[in-house]
């Protein structure tokens, strides 16, 4: 019996969440038919996808990179604008990860066809993809072998253990372990009243403290526009969000927003009412130790932290990994450029990033 012909097309649509979930890649959120749908909105987002026989194989996003609002995906922002003028976005368009989409049963031979469909495409878009991880940006070198992978930033995550809080802060060692307890007692000292509720209870009341954090970092979002994402979120993400809150005399003062998605908790962002902070370490505590206790009295395995304050991250027990920026533009220094990104970065990576050495400039 010869095998079902590979069928390549785009789409406006995106293809059904129980075949899109099942690609690899979808064990990040940011890749899910969830999140995917949602972050569709107000885009003319296309859908590259390889199928045979009616089984996907596999997909790539294609996002217009004209009116991109978020400076960390405009295409020609990034990396000193050296992507300047590519129009086409590819993988997802927020959450700083982004895999391959595959389908997991897939041998090397089908594995091919759908890498090389998605390289084709990559060029004939124009398209850049962000926040690539290793293994990703490796397999499309492996095609072609004349793309040219960037260091772009790192993503963070705590691996929880088995035996619960007690065992993530046992991994710490004695010194680290100690600092988390003295803030978490601080913390607790404050009075502050704790719960765990969904984006959909809270929406509304949370986002002046969202915009704060929004408006300290340079976002020039309005209150409005923030009450939409948040609302728009809620009834899209509702049921897989994880809402950590601090109140003082039944005042919201302190979130974090998270999404729960396979055996991961996903941290999003987080909300203050800096003025009525009490100065009882409620970053770390809304956080961190909030959500690691609830992940892992719920079974989960993982805390997604994200990028950037990566020394506070990887001093809490977080594993930091390499994310790339690979597109079909030739960039003739482009180790040399990994290599002094790297040495950039000395004060917080660990030694072990797992960069292949072949990246990097020669020392």
């Amino acid at each position: 019996m010869t095998a079902p012909l590979i069928d390549v097309e785009t789409t406006s649509r995106l293809p059904p969440a129980a075949h899109w979930n099942a690609l690899s890649g979808t064990d990040s959120f940011y890749l899910s038919h969830n999140w995917l749908t949602f972050a569709a909105r107000g885009t003319n987002v296309r859908y590259l996808t390889v199928s045979a026989g009616g089984d996907l194989l596999g997909a790539l996003p294609l996002y217009p990179t004209a009116g991109e609002s978020n400076d960390d995906y405009r295409v020609d922002h990034v990396l000193g604008g050296r992507f300047a003028g590519l129009p086409t976005l590819a993988g997802t368009r927020r959450g700083y990860v982004n895999e391959l989409l595959l389908h997991p049963a897939l041998d090397e031979q089908r594995t091919d066809v759908v890498l090389e469909a998605m390289v084709a495409t990559i060029h004939a878009e124009k398209a850049a993809l962000l926040y690539l991880t290793t293994p990703a940006a490796a397999e499309l070198m492996r095609v072609d072998s004349g793309l040219c992978p960037l260091l772009l930033s790192a993503d963070t995550s705590i691996p929880l253990p088995d035996g619960g809080f007690a065992a993530y802060l046992g991994g710490l060692g004695a010194r680290r372990a100690y600092t988390v307890r003295k803030e978490m007692r601080i913390f607790h000292e404050a009075g502050y009243e704790t719960a765990v509720v969904s984006l959909g209870d809270i929406w509304q009341e949370a986002a002046p403290l969202v915009l704060n954090v929004q408006h300290r970092y340079g976002h020039d979002e309005s209150i409005e526009e923030c009450r939409q994402s948040l609302r728009a979120q809620a009834d899209a993400l509702g049921r897989h969000s994880v809402v950590f809150t601090a109140c003082h005399e039944g005042a919201l003062v302190a979130l974090s927003l998270g999404y729960v998605w396979r055996d991961t908790l996903h941290a999003r962002f987080v909300g203050f009412d800096y003025d009525a902070l009490r100065g009882a370490r409620e970053y770390f505590s809304i956080l961190f130790y909030e959500p690691l206790r609830w992940a892992t009295e719920n079974g989960l395995r993982q805390l997604h932290l994200g990028r950037e304050s990566y020394q506070a991250k990887l001093l809490r027990g977080a594993r930091a990994r390499p994310m790339w920026a690979v597109a079909p533009t030739p960039v003739p220094d482009w180790r040399r450029r990994n290599s002094d990104t790297l040495a950039a970065w000395s004060h917080w990576a660990p030694p072990e990033l797992g960069i292949p050495a072949s990246w990097l400039a020669d020392t």
